[in-house]
């Protein structure tokens, strides 16, 4: 399930949550794009908490060092 826009064919990316087989991708607002599922308030907000604490463990890990 794809929730938002999919920028991937022009390089760019979507958050992938897996949780128990079953997965769901975050992309870009969706901005009057035809056909687009407009993204939950409530996965929106998962996907800046994941993304935040990536940032976070990429901030203070060592081996993420080549990442920052």
């Amino acid at each position: 399930m794809l929730y938002g826009t999919d920028p991937r064919p022009v390089d760019g990316a979507v958050l992938q949550v897996e949780i128990d087989g079953r997965r769901i991708e975050i992309g870009g607002p969706c901005a009057g794009t035809a056909g687009c599922l407009p993204i939950p308030s409530g996965v929106a907000a998962l996907g800046l908490e994941l993304t935040a604490i990536t940032d976070q463990i990429r901030a203070t890990e060592p081996s993420c060092a080549p990442l920052r």
